[in-house]
C-alpha cells in the first residue's frame, strides 16, 4: 500500500507563479494568475492588496499554515482551518505577531466558536529522512486529510490556501490549491491555522521538556537560542533533535570524534 508520504514525496513540487499588475486596475492592484505550469488549477498571490477580495473571489476556503520549521528539535505541526461565515475575524494575524497570552485566547475562541480544524505532524525522523520542506508539506497533507475525515459534508472543499510560495504537488481532497506569501497576515483562515499550529506545537514542546529535561524545551520550543545551543553541547542531542540540522550534526560529530 502506498502511504501518504510516498504519494506526496513522489510528486513533483510546483513553484508558485509570480503575479502581475492587472491592466487598468486602480492603484496597481495585483491580479491573481489562474494558470499553473505543472497542470491542474493552482494559484499564487503575493500582494497584500488583494487580501480584501480573496473571500468574495473564491468563497469559503480552507487555510493551512505550519509551526516549527526552524527549530533544532521537535516535530513540525500544520493546521488546516475553515471558519464559519459568522466568525469574528478581528485580531487574527500571523501567530508570531501575537503574545503567548493573546495567541492562547484566540486559539480558545477558534475552538469554542465553530471553527473546523485539524492538525498534521511530521516527526524529527521524517524531517531527517525527507528534508524540512517535504516534511512540512507532509504535515500539511495530513492536516487536510484529517479535516476532511473529521468533518466530511460540513466542509467546503473548493479551495485550499497555504502560507508561503510553494504548494505540495497534490492535495487530492480539494479542487484548487493556492499559496500566498505572508498569507498568515492577509487571509483569516491562514492566520487561524498559524495560531492553532503554534499553540498546539508549543504544548507538545512543553511536555517534551518534562520527558527530556535539561534542554529547556519549554522555554525556547526547540529554536536555536544560546541556552539551547549550550545545553545541546553539554548534553548531546536527544532523540527529539533533528539530526540533519547543522548545529545538531556538528555536536553529534564532535562527540563521536572525542
Amino acid at each position: 500500500m502506498t502511504s501518504d508520504s510516498d504519494r506526496l514525496l513522489s510528486s513533483d513540487f510546483c513553484p508558485s507563479l509570480a503575479v502581475a499588475p492587472a491592466r487598468g486596475s486602480p492603484g496597481g492592484r495585483w491580479a491573481p494568475v489562474l494558470e499553473w505550469p505543472c497542470g491542474g488549477d493552482r494559484t499564487a498571490w503575493t500582494n497584500s492588496s488583494i487580501g480584501s477580495v480573496i473571500g468574495p473571489l473564491i468563497g469559503p476556503l480552507i487555510g493551512i499554515d505550519e509551526a516549527g520549521r526552524g527549530p533544532l528539535a521537535g516535530p513540525v505541526c500544520a493546521a488546516a482551518v475553515q471558519l464559519p461565515e459568522t466568525f469574528d475575524r478581528s485580531g487574527l494575524t500571523d501567530s508570531k505577531r501575537l503574545s503567548p497570552r493573546r495567541r492562547a485566547g484566540l486559539a480558545q475562541r477558534l475552538k469554542a466558536e465553530g471553527a473546523l480544524w485539524a492538525l498534521g505532524w511530521a516527526q524529527p525522523a521524517e524531517i531527517d529522512r525527507h528534508n524540512i520542506l517535504a516534511a512540512t508539506h507532509l504535515a500539511m497533507a495530513r492536516a487536510l486529510d484529517t479535516l476532511v475525515r473529521d468533518y466530511g459534508s460540513d466542509l467546503r472543499r473548493d479551495w485550499v490556501l497555504i502560507d508561503g510560495n510553494r504548494n505540495p504537488a497534490r492535495f487530492p481532497a480539494v479542487r484548487r490549491v493556492g499559496s500566498i506569501v505572508k498569507g498568515d497576515q492577509i487571509v483569516a483562515e491562514i492566520s487561524a491555522a498559524s495560531i492553532l499550529a503554534k499553540t498546539e506545537r508549543d504544548a507538545v514542546m512543553e511536555a517534551l521538556d518534562d520527558a527530556r529535561p535539561g534542554y529547556g524545551f519549554a522555554e525556547h520550543k526547540g529554536y536555536p537560542t544560546a541556552t539551547h545551543l549550550a545545553a545541546l553541547t553539554r548534553l548531546g542531542p536527544s532523540d527529539a533533535h533533528r539530526q540533519s540540522f547543522a548545529p545538531v550534526a556538528r555536536v553529534s560529530k564532535g562527540r563521536v570524534n572525542r
